[in-house]
């Protein structure tokens, strides 16, 4: 049914939890604190104490590089074997699996990412400044200064 190749790449950690015999309040699933965890690229197997040494691992980092985000998933299986405590045939399937991560090509609306919308800088060569001061100006003297003074007005306090 799948491609052996697809199901080869998937990276998860998982472990099969054991009815309880309850009903919800209570935990219909349990399993034990000795329960190992189980890669399933590689099928290592850890405790629950050694789930940040499964993120570090070479093979989990590589997935994050490439983009990969970790999710938590269960489902409900059957048995083929009947537990005499509880009279159920059935297990939950805990895993940590990694998805592809597409948030970076997503965009709102039709709307351009900001990257993109953003105009950018190019560099360019400078060029020499242009004179700002037209060909008939002169400089201000002492002179041109006093005569302002008599313009003024002066404020009455």
């Amino acid at each position: 049914m799948y491609d052996k190749k697809k199901q080869k790449d998937f990276l998860g950690l998982e472990v099969y939890l054991k009815p309880t015999g309850k009903i919800s309040p209570k935990f219909e699933y349990q399993a034990s604190s000795k329960t190992t965890f189980k890669d399933t690229l590689t099928g290592r197997k850890y405790s629950t104490y050694q789930f940040g040494n499964w993120l570090n691992e070479k093979h989990v980092v590589e997935k994050v590089r490439q983009g990969y985000v970790l999710k938590l998933g269960s489902v409900d299986l059957e048995s083929d074997r009947m537990d005499k405590y509880t009279n159920s045939n059935m297990e939950r399937k805990f895993i940590w699996y990694f998805v592809k991560d597409n948030y970076q090509a997503r965009n709102v609306d039709g709307m351009k990412p900001i990257g993109q919308a953003m105009p950018q800088y190019s560099s360019q060569q400078m060029t020499e400044a242009q004179p700002s001061a037209p060909d008939n100006a002169q400089p201000v003297t002492m002179e041109d200064h006093k005569s302002m003074r008599e313009l003024d007005d002066e404020i009455p306090f």
